[in-house]
């Protein structure tokens, strides 16, 4: 078994917290004559780094060193687990181009792992005895002369990553400059300019012939507590330098000649029928990888390959470190693993990328032959879309309880309404031709209309589930649906609309087409949000498609279509995500602001409409989404205009009002009695059957509410019909029609009035009722 880097932790670990000083980090660095300070947060976990190398790049550029460390440390710390293998810790060094490798036990720190440390691996000095100073030495030292500026060699060794020079006369080594020397120089100096090299270099400089053994250039190292041995020719002239990187090349070998073994041992302990009878269908998505003793693959499945982001077809050889680090997930502690298993027979756990794109669920178990373990069973899975579709599950049970939401809030609204416009109708009759009057009434009664329409948008709005085509005039949709839309654009966005008075005639579905504009008004809103003078447009025109168009489009069999534009000024769409942005779940907001399904949604709905949704975009400089509807022309030109309803009187007749709201009922007797009607009263459907069965012979007509307590409009209707079969009804309700017609049992062709209703289009009802004749509501 491999050695544990925790076995080659040396030295006290020494940490500040993120908000000291620099200058007291620096502090501490020299003088513990320590490479490198770790920051820790309250949970005793690594919060950064700061390193000699760091300190020098601070000092070139002159740095604040009164600022707090966590201004400038390496964030965030690349680290490993104690129980990581030195060869693991070997590659993370190596791969990561650093010199420390944070420790942690049970994610605090324990210590840090440097290049010293690893020379004192088990096996490592008998590799340097066969070796020379000129097999392990870096041949390109770096050269400066005595009267050289230091402000010069500090600027040198930053831009090429020095961590010394030597200093030279006559090809002859007379002094050294380390990055360890630095802080103490500057100390000492005050600061670096003015400042030849002579005046702070180290001097004289221990040197070493570049025959002798690699082993007595490292003991030489330790003995002078240095990092850094300038090796010279017989001559004595300089020739190169050994560090403790650059004995580490011994260690290469060492390396490579354990992951031999590690895939032999691994052959030699894990049966391959015993993997086998374990291991799924390569073809599943499921990752399915066998590991040895040592948490190293024996085999695995394509699938696992594609998880951890790696190229070749069969992970073998690879460690579960190397796994985690090369899929961007974070590490795991292989101990508890262990531990897990031996206790509970399995260790599950989920993993997030490091970029959070993607999640991963995994499980560890045993592989056993008889009684003799062999090694473990890992088996992940990709949770991503399972997690995405739990959220738009979650969304979609958001808006059911919105919906519900709006039809309860719509219904005591409308109800309110309909006892005002009303009292407006009564109060006109009262005033006779006061114009000034009549028309400040005649303002309030259409206020009042206008907030009962925005009510019946927000109820279409809430009523996502239900897809109904029918033809219906864009430029009027748009009127209508922009009195709800404004609260989308506040008024500090410049918000312009261009639509024709010609209605364009479409067949569609107004509830998504609503849903599909308020999501892009929404999201041209969010565009904006950084511009200095916001501008959002909405236009509409017909456009006859040209070759281009069609070319782009080829299964669209017709030319005519209503265009309908949303354009901005705000942030705009790369190139790349514009091929992204109607794909599910994709989202360039940040977290909590938005789904990534408000597009995709968008997309589908337009397709239902059998058009087409095209994005035109450029970074900085704005987005628009142009909307192609196909036009219906010959049935644009028949449809009728909404007509004012001329108010009809009664001749006495008597009616039967029904409402369980009180306000409701006295207006609606107040305006029956002034319409030249008897009128009869009843709070709710028991009471009115019991009124109606003893006066069923002198009622000539009966209005009542759909939905009310003890008995609702419904059935109150069937069992005065089973009373006098031939007595007219009327129903009227606050809710919306569609979900009044689902929600109780009436035909389609019963009438229907909403809250609130016009007098004249009541009195007309009401008159084409009693004559038993006229369309139904």
């Amino acid at each position: 078994m491999s050695t544990k880097v925790d076995q080659l932790l040396s030295g006290k670990l020494f940490q500040v917290k993120p908000d000291e000083t620099i200058a007291k980090a620096i502090g501490i660095m020299r003088n513990e004559r320590i490479s490198c300070i770790v920051a820790v947060d309250d949970q005793a976990k690594a919060a950064g780094i700061l390193t000699e190398r760091d300190v020098m790049r601070l000092v070139h550029h002159n740095t604040d060193l009164t600022q707090p460390i966590s201004e400038v440390m390496s964030s965030p710390v690349l680290s490993a687990s104690a129980d990581t293998s030195v060869f693991d810790a070997y590659e993370m060094l190596k791969c990561g181009d650093i010199r420390h490798l944070v420790v942690t036990d049970c994610d605090k720190v324990a210590g840090v792992l440097t290049h010293s440390d690893l020379l004192r691996a088990v096996s490592m000095m008998d590799l340097l005895h066969k070796k020379r100073a000129m097999d392990v030495m870096l041949p390109t030292a770096a050269r400066v002369a005595p009267d050289d500026l230091l402000f010069d060699v500090i600027a040198m060794m930053v831009e090429r990553e020095e961590t010394s020079v030597v200093v030279t006369s006559q090809r002859q080594p007379v002094g050294i400059i380390t990055e360890r020397d630095i802080p103490a120089i500057i100390e000492k100096t005050g600061c670096a300019d003015g400042v030849s090299v002579a005046d702070v270099m180290s001097s004289p400089v221990i040197t070493v012939d570049l025959n002798v053994s690699a082993y007595e250039s490292s003991e030489m190292l330790q003995q002078h507590s240095i990092r850094q041995l300038v090796v010279v020719d017989h001559d004595g002239f300089l020739v190169g330098l050994v560090t403790q990187t650059s004995l580490l090349t011994a260690f290469e070998t060492r390396y490579v000649e354990h992951m031999r073994t590690q895939l032999s041992h691994a052959k030699q302990r894990l049966s391959k029928s015993v993997l086998l009878t374990n291991i799924m269908n390569s073809e599943i998505d499921s990752a399915i990888i066998a590991l040895d003793e040592q948490m190293v693959v024996a085999i695995s499945n394509p699938a696992a390959s594609t998880l951890f982001s790696y190229d070749d077809k069969s992970l073998a050889g690879y460690t579960l470190q190397n796994l985690l680090v090369h899929g961007h997930f974070p590490s795991l502690d292989q101990e508890r693993i262990i531990s897990e298993v031996k206790k509970k027979g399995h260790y599950r756990k989920s993993l997030v990328k490091g970029n959070g794109e993607s999640t991963l669920d995994i499980e560890f178990s045993a592989i056993k032959e008889g009684d003799e373990q062999l090694g473990y069973l890992l088996m992940a899975k990709d949770m991503t879309e399972h997690l995405q579709l739990e959220e738009q599950f979650r969304q979609s049970q958001k808006m059911e309880s919105l919906g519900t939401l709006v039809g309860g809030i719509a219904h005591d609204f409308n109800n309110m309404l309909a006892g005002m416009t009303g009292n407006i109708y009564l109060a006109r009759s009262l005033v006779g031709d006061n114009p000034t009057v009549n028309e400040r009434l005649e303002v309030v009664e259409q206020l009042g209309f206008r907030a009962a329409k925005m009510i019946q948008q927000l109820l279409t709005f809430a009523r996502k589930d239900r897809v109904q085509m029918k033809l219906f005039g864009l430029s009027s949709f748009m009127q209508e649906i922009l009195q709800l839309n404004s609260v989308v654009i506040p008024e500090n966005i410049e918000f312009n609309c261009d639509i024709p008075a010609e209605d364009l005639v479409i067949l569609g579905d107004e509830t998504q087409l609503q849903q599909v504009i308020m999501n892009l008004l929404n999201n041209a809103h969010d565009a904006v949000s950084g511009v200095r003078e916001p501008k959002v447009e909405l236009l509409l025109n017909e456009y006859s498609a040209d070759r281009e168009f069609i070319s782009r489009h080829p299964q669209l069999d017709v030319k005519q279509f209503a265009r309908l534009s949303i354009v901005d000024n705000g942030c705009g769409i790369s190139t790349q995500e514009q091929a992204k942005i109607f794909d599910p779940f994709y989202t360039t907001k940040e977290v909590g602001k938005g789904t990534g399904l408000g597009l995709s949604m968008a997309y589908g709905a337009i397709e239902n409409h059998h058009g087409v949704i095209e994005v035109d975009s450029c970074e900085g400089q704005g987005t628009s989404f142009h909307i192609y509807l196909p036009l219906v022309k010959e049935a644009g030109r028949s449809q009728q205009l909404e007509k004012a309803f001329e108010t009809i009187k009664g001749h006495g007749e008597t009616i039967l009002l029904v409402d369980d709201e009180e306000r409701v009922r006295e207006v609606g007797e107040a305006v029956l009695t002034s319409l030249n009607y008897q009128v009869l009263t009843a709070t709710d459907g028991e009471t009115a059957v019991q009124l109606f069965r003893e006066k069923c012979e002198t009622i000539d007509l009966v209005i009542l509410d759909l939905v009310m307590p003890r008995l609702g409009g419904g059935e109150a209707a069937r069992r005065m019909q089973e009373i006098r079969s031939d007595v007219p009804v009327i129903f009227a309700t606050a809710y919306d029609r569609e979900e009044a017609m689902a929600s109780t049992t009436l035909p389609e062709s019963c009438t229907l009035l909403l809250k609130p209703y016009q007098v004249g289009e009541m009195s007309q009802v009401i008159r084409s009722k009693l004559e038993g004749s006229g369309d139904k509501a």
